[in-house]
């Protein structure tokens, strides 16, 4: 037992991390009344933390390095921990905003980096397939067990006491720190490339932050956008400057890797990712994979809960109960097979992960209707969960057995930035997509129905022409009634049928585009090497 006191510490931590976001999602409707606020302003903490947390990710993993990897993890659960203090105590937006986006974000960006590297230099052979597979499954539960805890603790008492919970598991992690063996480093102490910070953490957070927002602007064409140039959103050209300042970031890491190994006296000023471990397949297979498994995960956990809560109007709660196939098959999968997928070839195993998470695609793309279809959708919801735990059980152990312990921390700090980066994604390209084909669906089907003239349906694409959001039907009913004059019941039945059938097909075009992206990361597979897992350290 002692041997897996180290993997119950770091997944603990995991755990808590990934159930932060969830917890406080499904607590908006609570924090707009209690804050007197606004939704805009809730839904903005949460992603000021990912933007945070993705930006800093690169430097959290290099002060790991510098200062050593348990130390940088204690000190970043030292401020979650603060963190959840600020929030369980926060009288406004703007503490909140302190506790949970600022010290929860800039602790994950010290933790992630260092928990990989810890679980990579604690565990080797099989014993490092087990430990991976476990944290994944732990860590990757956090979100559908948030949606369930979160909805219950949030209806029956108050968003407050998760974050007393946290403050208590935090101490009691923090507790047990020194029970997790760090590597000694070798040589003398590196400098932190503070000019290759600055550029990452600018480079991914303006990429980042340019996606989020895209739900707001608009992905390409303008919605919401403050600034309209050429009549596109902001988003392209928030992104588009992210990535020219990350290509600015890859010339000064090149150029200050070869000053630290060609001028004498210059060995510690070492780049903040040395970019030569992606020439192993391993390492750059896995990062592109890793990147878009995020991609279809954040769009299965974005078109989902819309549908369950929005389309079939469950509550938060009901609705991560009815993502516990997802969740039950991940863990098991990946908890319980990892030791044993050793013997096979990682593209293998990563292949099949895929395949599951495009069949449980397919079946949930056709099992998606206006009446709950529930033992498809959970059959569909489990294929994707055992796809997934495939991939937990595989990536993270591929990735830290093909590096040497030198770069470990470069190699997890650069896996979890593309999982948020990924996911990031996977939400604004799939939320874009649904919100687009809702409003086209939505004028064919007015321009179809005989029961609405010509009139109604030129009336209705200039509402459209001004955007349309996801609603239940009972929203839409309030509306048409309040309108002046309010329509026909004969009308209204025509207009709310037509919406249903919709929102529908909208969510059905989402699933299309996650199941081309699944196909996409099939083939991606073909960059990792074919043999067996050969550790390099």
């Amino acid at each position: 037992m002692k041997k897996w006191t180290p993997l119950i510490i770091l997944s603990s931590a995991a755990f808590m991390m990934s159930l932060d976001g969830a917890v406080l999602s499904v607590s908006i409707a609570q924090l707009v009344t209690d804050f007197n606020t606004t939704v805009l302003n809730i839904q903005a903490v949460v992603t000021y933390s990912f933007l945070i947390m993705a930006s800093l990710m690169l430097v959290g993993g290099k002060l790991g390095d510098i200062y050593g990897r348990r130390r940088a993890f204690a000190a970043g659960l030292a401020l979650f921990t603060i963190g959840a203090l600020v929030a369980a105590t926060s009288q406004s937006v703007a503490t909140l905003n302190i506790g949970f986006a600022a010290l929860k974000g800039i602790g994950g960006a010290l933790m992630f980096p260092a928990i990989v590297a810890l679980l990579g230099s604690t565990y080797s052979g099989k014993d490092r397939a087990v430990a991976f597979g476990a944290f994944g499954g732990i860590s990757g539960a956090g979100g559908t067990i948030g949606l369930i805890l979160g909805g219950w603790v949030t209806t029956n008492l108050s968003w407050r006491y998760i974050y007393w919970g946290e403050l208590v598991i935090g101490i009691v992690l923090l507790l047990l720190v020194r029970q997790i063996k760090d590597t000694q480093q070798e040589g003398a102490r590196p400098k932190l490339d503070w000019i290759g910070g600055i550029l990452s953490a600018i480079g991914f957070g303006l990429v980042v932050y340019g996606i989020l927002q895209s739900s707001v602007w608009g992905l390409i064409t303008s919605v919401n956008s403050p600034i309209e140039l050429f009549g596109l959103s902001l988003t392209p050209f928030i992104v588009g400057a992210g990535l020219l300042v990350l290509f600015f970031f890859i010339n000064w890491e090149e150029r200050r890797l070869s000053r630290s190994e060609e001028i004498p006296g210059k060995e510690t000023e070492v780049p903040l990712v040395r970019l030569t471990i992606f020439e192993n397949r391993s390492v750059s297979g896995v990062m592109v994979a890793t990147l878009l498994q995020s991609v279809i995960v954040g769009g299965i956990t974005f078109g989902i809960p819309l549908y369950l809560q929005v389309v079939i109007g469950l509550n938060a709660f009901e609705t991560g109960l009815r993502l516990l196939p997802f969740t039950l098959a991940m863990l098991v999968t990946a908890m319980g097979l990892s030791g044993y997928l050793r013997q096979y070839a990682p593209r293998l195993i990563i292949r099949f992960g895929f395949s599951g998470m495009l069949l449980g695609s397919i079946i949930i793309l056709f099992a998606l209707d206006s009446d709950l279809r529930g033992y498809a959708l959970a059959l569909g919801l489990g294929l994707i969960g055992v796809g997934l735990g495939f991939l937990a059980a595989t990536l993270g152990n591929l990735v830290q057995s093909s590096v040497i312990d030198r770069d470990r921390s470069e190699a997890g700090a650069t896996e979890n930035t593309m999982a948020k980066l990924g996911s990031s994604l996977g939400v604004a390209i799939i939320g874009s997509i649904v919100i687009t084909g809702l409003a086209s669906a939505f004028q064919t089907q007015i321009v179809d129905d005989p029961r609405l003239s010509v009139e109604i349906a030129q009336e209705s694409e200039l509402a459209l022409s001004k955007g349309l959001s996801f609603m239940p039907t009972a929203q839409l009913e309030a509306i048409l009634e309040k309108s002046d004059p309010p329509p026909p019941p004969g009308i209204s039945a025509a207009l709310i049928e037509g919406y249903e059938a919709s929102q529908v097909q909208a969510l059905q075009l989402g699933f299309i585009v996650v199941g081309f992206v699944a196909i996409v990361a099939l083939l991606s597979t073909a960059l990792l090497p074919p043999t067996k897992l050969e550790e390099a350290g």
